[in-house]
Protein backbone atom coordinates (compact mmCIF):
# COMPACT_ATOMS: atom_id res chain seq x y z
CA UNK A 1 0.00 0.00 0.00
CA UNK A 2 2.49 2.24 0.60
CA UNK A 3 4.75 1.46 -2.18
CA UNK A 4 1.70 2.50 -4.63
CA UNK A 5 0.85 5.35 -2.49
CA UNK A 6 4.77 6.37 -2.74
CA UNK A 7 4.35 6.12 -6.77
CA UNK A 8 1.39 8.22 -6.51
CA UNK A 9 2.84 10.77 -5.13
CA UNK A 10 6.02 10.35 -6.98
CA UNK A 11 3.94 10.55 -10.22
CA UNK A 12 1.82 14.07 -8.49
CA UNK A 13 4.73 15.74 -8.23
CA UNK A 14 6.65 15.13 -11.86
CA UNK A 15 3.46 16.16 -13.29
CA UNK A 16 2.89 19.24 -11.54
CA UNK A 17 6.78 19.91 -12.07
CA UNK A 18 6.47 19.66 -15.52
CA UNK A 19 2.92 21.64 -15.52
CA UNK A 20 5.15 24.03 -13.38
CA UNK A 21 8.20 24.52 -15.83
CA UNK A 22 6.30 24.22 -18.85
CA UNK A 23 3.99 27.00 -17.78
CA UNK A 24 6.45 29.30 -16.60
CA UNK A 25 8.26 29.25 -19.69
CA UNK A 26 5.23 29.37 -21.59
CA UNK A 27 3.96 32.56 -20.05
CA UNK A 28 7.76 34.02 -19.97
CA UNK A 29 7.73 33.37 -23.69
CA UNK A 30 4.05 34.86 -24.35
CA UNK A 31 4.32 37.80 -22.86
CA UNK A 32 6.59 38.97 -25.61
CA UNK A 33 5.48 36.74 -28.46
CA UNK A 34 1.73 37.87 -28.04
CA UNK A 35 2.78 41.49 -28.76
CA UNK A 36 5.34 40.66 -31.45
CA UNK A 37 2.24 38.71 -32.83
CA UNK A 38 -0.12 41.54 -32.79
CA UNK A 39 1.86 43.99 -33.94
CA UNK A 40 3.10 41.71 -36.96
CA UNK A 41 -0.97 41.54 -37.67
CA UNK A 42 -1.11 45.44 -37.66
CA UNK A 43 1.56 45.47 -40.29
CA UNK A 44 0.68 42.69 -42.55
CA UNK A 45 -2.64 42.21 -44.56
CA UNK A 46 -5.38 39.58 -44.91
CA UNK A 47 -3.62 38.60 -47.97
CA UNK A 48 -0.51 38.09 -46.15
CA UNK A 49 -2.09 35.59 -43.87
CA UNK A 50 -3.92 34.04 -46.11
CA UNK A 51 -1.22 32.66 -47.89
CA UNK A 52 0.35 31.60 -44.83
CA UNK A 53 -2.11 29.71 -43.56
CA UNK A 54 -3.09 27.85 -47.08
CA UNK A 55 0.55 26.91 -47.28
CA UNK A 56 0.77 25.51 -43.29
CA UNK A 57 -2.30 23.26 -44.20
CA UNK A 58 -0.10 21.38 -46.11
CA UNK A 59 3.06 21.34 -44.10
CA UNK A 60 0.77 19.97 -41.35
CA UNK A 61 -0.50 17.68 -42.74
CA UNK A 62 3.05 15.90 -43.68
CA UNK A 63 3.84 16.61 -39.67
CA UNK A 64 1.12 14.66 -39.12
CA UNK A 65 2.66 11.81 -40.38
CA UNK A 66 6.03 11.95 -40.05
CA UNK A 67 6.70 13.18 -36.37
CA UNK A 68 3.73 13.43 -34.49
CA UNK A 69 2.52 9.75 -34.49
CA UNK A 70 5.71 9.03 -34.52
CA UNK A 71 6.46 10.58 -30.64
CA UNK A 72 3.54 8.92 -29.16
CA UNK A 73 4.73 5.56 -30.10
CA UNK A 74 8.14 6.04 -28.34
CA UNK A 75 6.86 8.08 -25.11
CA UNK A 76 4.48 4.76 -24.28
CA UNK A 77 7.25 2.57 -24.64
CA UNK A 78 8.68 4.12 -21.31
CA UNK A 79 12.79 3.35 -22.13
CA UNK A 80 15.52 4.83 -24.52
CA UNK A 81 16.14 1.76 -26.49
CA UNK A 82 18.91 2.23 -28.93
CA UNK A 83 16.84 -0.11 -31.75
CA UNK A 84 13.30 1.66 -31.47
CA UNK A 85 14.76 5.08 -31.45
CA UNK A 86 16.70 4.51 -34.34
CA UNK A 87 13.84 2.83 -36.25
CA UNK A 88 11.20 5.68 -35.55
CA UNK A 89 14.24 8.33 -36.71
CA UNK A 90 14.20 6.07 -39.99
CA UNK A 91 10.43 6.01 -40.42
CA UNK A 92 10.84 9.72 -39.83
CA UNK A 93 13.16 10.91 -42.09
CA UNK A 94 11.80 8.75 -45.15
CA UNK A 95 8.61 9.79 -44.69
CA UNK A 96 9.58 13.84 -44.73
CA UNK A 97 11.94 13.44 -47.11
CA UNK A 98 8.94 11.82 -49.78
CA UNK A 99 6.24 13.52 -48.59
CA UNK A 100 8.06 16.85 -48.48
CA UNK A 101 9.27 15.98 -52.20
CA UNK A 102 5.33 15.38 -53.57
CA UNK A 103 4.85 18.95 -51.80
CA UNK A 104 7.29 20.52 -53.86
CA UNK A 105 5.77 18.60 -57.01
CA UNK A 106 2.73 19.73 -56.45
CA UNK A 107 3.60 22.95 -55.36
CA UNK A 108 2.55 24.86 -59.22
CA UNK A 109 -0.81 23.20 -59.12
CA UNK A 110 -1.84 24.32 -55.36
CA UNK A 111 -0.83 27.96 -56.11
CA UNK A 112 -2.90 27.35 -59.57
CA UNK A 113 -5.72 25.77 -57.45
CA UNK A 114 -6.18 28.79 -55.27
CA UNK A 115 -5.51 31.88 -58.27
CA UNK A 116 -2.57 32.64 -56.13
CA UNK A 117 1.14 32.58 -57.62
CA UNK A 118 2.95 33.54 -54.16
CA UNK A 119 1.96 30.48 -52.90
CA UNK A 120 4.27 28.28 -55.44
CA UNK A 121 7.30 30.01 -53.99
CA UNK A 122 6.56 29.47 -50.53
CA UNK A 123 5.70 25.92 -50.45
CA UNK A 124 9.12 25.02 -51.95
CA UNK A 125 10.85 27.16 -48.96
CA UNK A 126 8.52 25.14 -46.22
CA UNK A 127 8.74 21.64 -48.47
CA UNK A 128 12.91 22.23 -48.62
CA UNK A 129 12.91 22.97 -44.68
CA UNK A 130 10.16 20.81 -43.36
CA UNK A 131 12.63 17.46 -43.51
CA UNK A 132 14.75 19.00 -40.39
CA UNK A 133 11.90 18.57 -37.95
CA UNK A 134 12.91 14.80 -38.19
CA UNK A 135 15.85 15.49 -36.08
CA UNK A 136 13.49 16.17 -33.17
CA UNK A 137 11.43 12.83 -32.90
CA UNK A 138 13.05 11.29 -30.87
CA UNK A 139 14.48 13.94 -28.58
CA UNK A 140 11.30 15.31 -27.77
CA UNK A 141 10.13 11.72 -27.05
CA UNK A 142 12.83 10.81 -24.23
CA UNK A 143 12.21 14.17 -22.96
CA UNK A 144 8.60 13.47 -22.90
CA UNK A 145 8.78 9.70 -21.72
CA UNK A 146 11.37 11.20 -18.54
CA UNK A 147 9.32 14.13 -17.85
CA UNK A 148 12.10 16.83 -18.64
CA UNK A 149 9.50 19.15 -19.33
CA UNK A 150 11.75 22.01 -17.62
CA UNK A 151 14.34 21.32 -20.34
CA UNK A 152 11.65 20.96 -23.48
CA UNK A 153 9.98 24.38 -21.89
CA UNK A 154 13.45 26.22 -22.20
CA UNK A 155 13.60 24.85 -25.91
CA UNK A 156 10.57 25.90 -27.10
CA UNK A 157 10.87 29.24 -25.12
CA UNK A 158 13.93 30.09 -26.63
CA UNK A 159 12.79 29.09 -30.37
CA UNK A 160 9.64 30.80 -29.73
CA UNK A 161 11.59 34.17 -28.86
CA UNK A 162 13.65 34.10 -31.87
CA UNK A 163 10.59 33.36 -33.96
CA UNK A 164 8.87 36.48 -32.37
CA UNK A 165 11.79 38.72 -32.36
CA UNK A 166 12.47 37.27 -36.54
CA UNK A 167 8.67 37.86 -37.17
CA UNK A 168 8.56 41.49 -36.28
CA UNK A 169 11.86 42.54 -37.69
CA UNK A 170 10.95 41.11 -40.80
CA UNK A 171 7.70 43.13 -41.22
CA UNK A 172 9.16 46.33 -40.37
CA UNK A 173 11.43 45.83 -43.11
CA UNK A 174 8.47 45.10 -45.92
CA UNK A 175 8.87 41.72 -46.16
CA UNK A 176 5.23 40.93 -46.21
CA UNK A 177 4.46 37.55 -45.52
CA UNK A 178 8.00 36.17 -46.13
CA UNK A 179 8.39 37.63 -42.56
CA UNK A 180 6.03 34.90 -41.03
CA UNK A 181 8.23 31.87 -43.23
CA UNK A 182 11.26 33.07 -42.16
CA UNK A 183 9.88 32.99 -38.61
CA UNK A 184 9.07 29.77 -39.09
CA UNK A 185 12.26 28.90 -40.44
CA UNK A 186 13.85 30.24 -36.87
CA UNK A 187 11.19 28.01 -34.85
CA UNK A 188 12.28 25.20 -36.50
CA UNK A 189 16.20 25.11 -36.41
CA UNK A 190 16.02 26.24 -33.50
CA UNK A 191 13.64 24.13 -31.39
CA UNK A 192 14.84 20.98 -32.88
CA UNK A 193 18.29 21.47 -32.16
CA UNK A 194 17.85 23.08 -29.10
CA UNK A 195 15.59 19.15 -28.13
CA UNK A 196 18.78 17.59 -29.55
CA UNK A 197 21.31 19.26 -27.43
CA UNK A 198 18.68 19.00 -24.15
CA UNK A 199 17.60 15.14 -24.52
CA UNK A 200 21.76 13.99 -25.69
CA UNK A 201 20.16 11.34 -27.35
CA UNK A 202 21.69 8.97 -29.68
CA UNK A 203 19.69 7.75 -32.56
CA UNK A 204 20.26 7.15 -36.77
CA UNK A 205 19.03 5.40 -39.57
CA UNK A 206 19.12 2.17 -39.91
CA UNK A 207 17.95 -1.04 -42.00
CA UNK A 208 17.26 -3.19 -38.96
CA UNK A 209 13.38 -3.20 -39.03
CA UNK A 210 13.28 -6.07 -36.41
CA UNK A 211 10.40 -6.11 -33.74
CA UNK A 212 9.02 -2.42 -35.09
CA UNK A 213 5.66 -3.98 -35.79
CA UNK A 214 3.99 -3.23 -32.70
CA UNK A 215 5.95 0.08 -32.51
CA UNK A 216 4.58 1.41 -36.00
CA UNK A 217 1.20 0.04 -35.72
CA UNK A 218 0.45 2.07 -32.60
CA UNK A 219 1.93 5.50 -34.29
CA UNK A 220 -0.04 4.38 -37.02
CA UNK A 221 -3.38 4.01 -34.98
CA UNK A 222 -2.35 7.29 -33.63
CA UNK A 223 -1.69 8.96 -36.97
CA UNK A 224 -4.79 7.74 -38.58
CA UNK A 225 -6.60 9.23 -35.47
CA UNK A 226 -4.49 12.77 -35.83
CA UNK A 227 -5.77 12.48 -39.56
CA UNK A 228 -9.14 12.74 -38.96
CA UNK A 229 -8.04 15.98 -36.42
CA UNK A 230 -6.01 17.29 -39.08
CA UNK A 231 -9.11 17.48 -41.56
CA UNK A 232 -11.46 19.01 -39.40
CA UNK A 233 -9.28 21.52 -37.73
CA UNK A 234 -7.80 22.72 -41.26
CA UNK A 235 -10.39 22.11 -43.90
CA UNK A 236 -12.35 25.31 -42.73
CA UNK A 237 -9.05 27.08 -44.11
CA UNK A 238 -8.99 24.72 -47.23
CA UNK A 239 -13.30 25.93 -47.98
CA UNK A 240 -12.77 29.48 -47.53
CA UNK A 241 -10.46 30.02 -49.59
CA UNK A 242 -11.98 28.17 -52.72
CA UNK A 243 -14.95 29.30 -51.57
CA UNK A 244 -14.70 32.77 -50.18
CA UNK A 245 -10.62 33.90 -51.64
CA UNK A 246 -7.48 33.67 -49.25
CA UNK A 247 -7.75 37.16 -48.40
CA UNK A 248 -10.74 36.30 -46.15
CA UNK A 249 -8.67 32.83 -45.12
CA UNK A 250 -6.60 35.33 -43.81
CA UNK A 251 -9.03 37.26 -41.91
CA UNK A 252 -10.86 34.05 -40.55
CA UNK A 253 -6.93 32.62 -39.91
CA UNK A 254 -6.44 35.82 -37.18
CA UNK A 255 -9.43 35.27 -35.94
CA UNK A 256 -9.21 31.59 -35.13
CA UNK A 257 -5.66 32.13 -34.00
CA UNK A 258 -6.14 35.10 -31.55
CA UNK A 259 -9.07 32.93 -30.35
CA UNK A 260 -7.05 29.60 -29.65
CA UNK A 261 -4.27 31.31 -28.27
CA UNK A 262 -4.54 30.00 -24.73
CA UNK A 263 -5.64 26.71 -25.91
CA UNK A 264 -2.62 26.50 -28.65
CA UNK A 265 -0.10 27.29 -25.61
CA UNK A 266 -2.12 25.48 -22.83
CA UNK A 267 -3.00 22.73 -24.82
CA UNK A 268 0.31 21.51 -26.05
CA UNK A 269 1.89 21.21 -22.35
CA UNK A 270 -1.62 19.52 -21.76
CA UNK A 271 -0.98 17.15 -24.32
CA UNK A 272 2.72 16.10 -23.49
CA UNK A 273 2.29 16.31 -19.35
CA UNK A 274 -1.12 14.74 -19.64
CA UNK A 275 0.03 11.80 -22.28
CA UNK A 276 3.30 11.15 -20.06
CA UNK A 277 1.05 10.88 -16.55
CA UNK A 278 -1.66 8.92 -17.98
CA UNK A 279 0.88 6.25 -19.41
CA UNK A 280 2.20 6.04 -15.96
CA UNK A 281 -1.29 5.05 -14.60
CA UNK A 282 -2.51 3.22 -17.66
CA UNK A 283 -2.66 -0.18 -15.35
CA UNK A 284 -4.26 1.35 -12.64
CA UNK A 285 -7.99 2.30 -14.18
CA UNK A 286 -9.40 3.79 -10.99
CA UNK A 287 -6.16 6.58 -10.63
CA UNK A 288 -6.38 7.61 -14.54
CA UNK A 289 -9.84 8.38 -13.87
CA UNK A 290 -9.09 10.20 -10.70
CA UNK A 291 -6.62 12.21 -12.91
CA UNK A 292 -8.92 12.72 -16.13
CA UNK A 293 -11.40 14.48 -13.23
CA UNK A 294 -9.45 16.30 -11.92
CA UNK A 295 -7.97 17.42 -15.30
CA UNK A 296 -11.07 18.31 -16.82
CA UNK A 297 -12.07 20.52 -13.51
CA UNK A 298 -8.84 22.20 -13.33
CA UNK A 299 -9.77 22.94 -17.46
CA UNK A 300 -12.98 24.31 -16.56
CA UNK A 301 -11.79 26.43 -13.84
CA UNK A 302 -9.30 28.21 -16.05
CA UNK A 303 -10.17 28.06 -19.73
CA UNK A 304 -14.04 28.77 -19.55
CA UNK A 305 -14.02 32.36 -17.83
CA UNK A 306 -10.73 32.88 -20.49
CA UNK A 307 -12.27 31.89 -23.36
CA UNK A 308 -15.75 33.42 -22.67
CA UNK A 309 -14.46 36.35 -21.59
CA UNK A 310 -12.30 36.90 -25.24
CA UNK A 311 -15.73 35.68 -26.93
CA UNK A 312 -17.21 38.71 -25.47
CA UNK A 313 -14.56 41.63 -25.64
CA UNK A 314 -13.72 40.15 -29.00
CA UNK A 315 -14.79 42.95 -30.93
CA UNK A 316 -12.94 45.64 -28.74
CA UNK A 317 -10.34 43.16 -29.13
CA UNK A 318 -9.66 43.22 -32.74
CA UNK A 319 -10.41 47.09 -33.03
CA UNK A 320 -7.77 48.07 -30.50
CA UNK A 321 -5.14 45.30 -31.07
CA UNK A 322 -5.28 45.02 -34.75
CA UNK A 323 -7.01 47.56 -36.36
CA UNK A 324 -10.10 48.27 -38.62
CA UNK A 325 -8.79 46.66 -40.90
CA UNK A 326 -9.43 42.87 -39.11
CA UNK A 327 -12.29 43.94 -38.06
CA UNK A 328 -14.58 41.45 -39.87
CA UNK A 329 -12.17 39.07 -37.65
CA UNK A 330 -14.58 39.85 -34.09
CA UNK A 331 -17.44 38.03 -35.25
CA UNK A 332 -14.70 35.01 -36.07
CA UNK A 333 -13.05 35.34 -32.38
CA UNK A 334 -16.44 35.47 -30.55
CA UNK A 335 -17.99 32.36 -31.70
CA UNK A 336 -15.02 30.17 -31.87
CA UNK A 337 -13.66 31.12 -28.51
CA UNK A 338 -17.37 29.69 -26.64
CA UNK A 339 -16.21 25.65 -28.12
CA UNK A 340 -12.78 25.86 -26.97
CA UNK A 341 -12.87 25.15 -23.12
CA UNK A 342 -14.85 21.67 -24.40
CA UNK A 343 -11.69 21.13 -27.34
CA UNK A 344 -9.64 20.99 -24.29
CA UNK A 345 -11.56 18.98 -22.58
CA UNK A 346 -11.93 16.46 -25.25
CA UNK A 347 -7.55 16.82 -25.70
CA UNK A 348 -7.68 15.17 -22.29
CA UNK A 349 -10.13 12.49 -22.83
CA UNK A 350 -7.83 11.79 -26.81
CA UNK A 351 -4.68 11.64 -24.41
CA UNK A 352 -6.20 9.25 -21.84
CA UNK A 353 -7.44 6.85 -24.53
CA UNK A 354 -4.23 6.87 -26.51
CA UNK A 355 -2.41 6.14 -23.18
CA UNK A 356 -4.66 3.15 -23.01
CA UNK A 357 -3.70 1.71 -25.84
CA UNK A 358 -6.76 2.29 -27.42
CA UNK A 359 -5.56 4.83 -30.77
CA UNK A 360 -8.01 2.78 -32.66
CA UNK A 361 -11.01 4.05 -30.61
CA UNK A 362 -9.74 7.87 -30.66
CA UNK A 363 -9.44 7.61 -34.60
CA UNK A 364 -13.04 6.47 -34.63
CA UNK A 365 -13.87 9.28 -32.10
CA UNK A 366 -12.01 11.85 -34.94
CA UNK A 367 -13.58 10.41 -37.46
CA UNK A 368 -17.01 11.08 -36.37
CA UNK A 369 -16.29 14.67 -35.72
CA UNK A 370 -14.85 15.06 -39.11
CA UNK A 371 -17.62 13.83 -41.03
CA UNK A 372 -19.92 16.15 -38.64
CA UNK A 373 -18.02 18.71 -38.89
CA UNK A 374 -16.72 18.57 -42.58
CA UNK A 375 -20.67 19.18 -43.33
CA UNK A 376 -21.73 21.69 -41.17
CA UNK A 377 -18.55 23.67 -42.25
CA UNK A 378 -19.61 23.73 -46.16
CA UNK A 379 -22.45 24.29 -44.98
CA UNK A 380 -21.65 27.63 -43.47
CA UNK A 381 -18.65 28.53 -45.85
CA UNK A 382 -21.26 28.77 -48.77
CA UNK A 383 -22.56 31.94 -46.44
CA UNK A 384 -19.73 33.95 -45.19
CA UNK A 385 -17.20 34.06 -42.24
CA UNK A 386 -19.88 34.11 -38.92
CA UNK A 387 -21.55 31.21 -40.62
CA UNK A 388 -18.82 29.68 -40.84
CA UNK A 389 -17.39 29.72 -37.44
CA UNK A 390 -20.85 29.23 -36.04
CA UNK A 391 -21.14 25.87 -37.82
CA UNK A 392 -17.68 25.25 -36.43
CA UNK A 393 -19.51 25.73 -32.95
CA UNK A 394 -22.42 23.61 -33.63
CA UNK A 395 -20.98 20.54 -35.19
CA UNK A 396 -17.81 20.25 -32.65
CA UNK A 397 -20.73 20.31 -29.89
CA UNK A 398 -23.10 17.60 -31.03
CA UNK A 399 -19.77 15.36 -31.69
CA UNK A 400 -18.57 16.24 -28.58
CA UNK A 401 -21.91 14.71 -26.87
CA UNK A 402 -21.28 11.79 -28.84
CA UNK A 403 -17.62 11.23 -27.59
CA UNK A 404 -18.49 12.05 -24.52
CA UNK A 405 -21.38 8.75 -24.32
CA UNK A 406 -18.44 6.76 -26.27
CA UNK A 407 -16.07 6.84 -23.74
CA UNK A 408 -18.34 5.91 -20.81
CA UNK A 409 -19.56 3.18 -22.87
CA UNK A 410 -15.90 2.08 -23.74
CA UNK A 411 -13.90 2.72 -20.23
CA UNK A 412 -16.95 2.73 -17.37
CA UNK A 413 -15.82 6.55 -17.23
CA UNK A 414 -18.64 8.29 -15.06
CA UNK A 415 -20.05 11.39 -16.73
CA UNK A 416 -19.34 13.44 -13.68
CA UNK A 417 -15.67 12.99 -14.28
CA UNK A 418 -16.07 14.24 -17.76
CA UNK A 419 -18.09 17.29 -16.62
CA UNK A 420 -16.63 18.25 -13.61
CA UNK A 421 -15.93 21.70 -15.32
CA UNK A 422 -19.63 22.30 -14.92
CA UNK A 423 -19.78 24.93 -12.24
CA UNK A 424 -16.72 27.08 -14.32
CA UNK A 425 -19.41 27.11 -17.50
CA UNK A 426 -22.01 28.12 -15.23
CA UNK A 427 -20.89 31.12 -13.82
CA UNK A 428 -18.84 31.78 -16.77
CA UNK A 429 -21.96 31.69 -19.25
CA UNK A 430 -23.54 34.11 -16.59
CA UNK A 431 -20.61 36.47 -17.04
CA UNK A 432 -20.92 36.67 -20.73
CA UNK A 433 -24.52 37.64 -20.51
CA UNK A 434 -23.76 40.40 -17.90
CA UNK A 435 -20.87 41.88 -19.63
CA UNK A 436 -22.70 41.20 -23.26
CA UNK A 437 -25.55 42.95 -22.10
CA UNK A 438 -23.76 46.21 -20.08
CA UNK A 439 -21.79 46.81 -23.55
CA UNK A 440 -25.03 46.65 -25.47
CA UNK A 441 -27.09 48.41 -23.54
CA UNK A 442 -25.38 50.46 -21.27
CA UNK A 443 -22.23 51.64 -22.11
CA UNK A 444 -22.45 54.71 -24.88
CA UNK A 445 -21.04 54.14 -28.37
CA UNK A 446 -18.67 57.16 -28.14
CA UNK A 447 -16.73 55.67 -25.72
CA UNK A 448 -13.05 55.35 -26.52
CA UNK A 449 -12.49 51.44 -27.45
CA UNK A 450 -9.58 50.83 -24.84
CA UNK A 451 -12.37 52.37 -22.25
CA UNK A 452 -14.90 50.13 -23.04
CA UNK A 453 -12.30 46.85 -23.01
CA UNK A 454 -10.96 48.09 -19.46
CA UNK A 455 -14.81 48.24 -18.18
CA UNK A 456 -16.70 44.69 -19.86
CA UNK A 457 -12.88 43.53 -18.25
CA UNK A 458 -13.38 44.41 -14.89
CA UNK A 459 -17.21 43.53 -14.77
CA UNK A 460 -15.96 40.37 -15.80
CA UNK A 461 -13.65 39.76 -13.09
CA UNK A 462 -16.33 40.86 -10.44
CA UNK A 463 -18.79 38.25 -11.64
CA UNK A 464 -16.28 35.37 -11.69
CA UNK A 465 -13.71 36.29 -9.06
CA UNK A 466 -15.68 35.33 -5.87
CA UNK A 467 -17.34 32.14 -7.59
CA UNK A 468 -13.96 31.12 -8.31
CA UNK A 469 -12.79 32.05 -4.78
CA UNK A 470 -15.83 30.12 -3.51
CA UNK A 471 -16.28 26.90 -5.49
CA UNK A 472 -12.28 26.56 -6.29
CA UNK A 473 -10.67 27.56 -3.27
CA UNK A 474 -8.75 24.45 -2.49
CA UNK A 475 -7.80 23.98 -6.15
CA UNK A 476 -6.56 27.63 -6.36
CA UNK A 477 -4.01 27.84 -3.00
CA UNK A 478 -2.77 24.43 -4.28
CA UNK A 479 -2.20 25.84 -7.79
CA UNK A 480 -0.37 29.01 -6.36
CA UNK A 481 1.67 27.21 -4.10
CA UNK A 482 2.69 24.45 -6.79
Amino acid sequence: MSSTSGKTDSLKSQVVDGLKWSILAKLFTQLFSWISTFMVIRILTPDDYGIIAVSMVFIAFISMFSTNGLISALVRTQERDRVNGDQIFTLSIVLNVLMSAALALSAPAIAQAYDNPALRDVLWVLAALNPISSLSVVPVAHLQMEMRFKDKAVAESVAGLLGAITAFTCATLGMAYWALIAANIVMTVTRTFGMMYCAKSRFGVTTNMSGARELFGFAINVQLGTLVWFLYNKFDTIIIGRLLGVDKVGVYNVGSEVASMPMTKVGSIVNEVGFAAFTKTKNDREASERYLKKANRMIGMLSFPVFFGLSVVANEVVIALLGEKWAEAGVVIMALALIFPLRMSNMVSTNYANAMGEARFTFVNGLFTSIILISCITFGAMHGLLETALAWVFGFLISYLIIMFRFNRKFGIKYSSYVSYLPALFISSIMWAVVYYVGAFLLPPELNVWLVLAIKIAIGGLVVIPFHAFVYLKELKALLKR
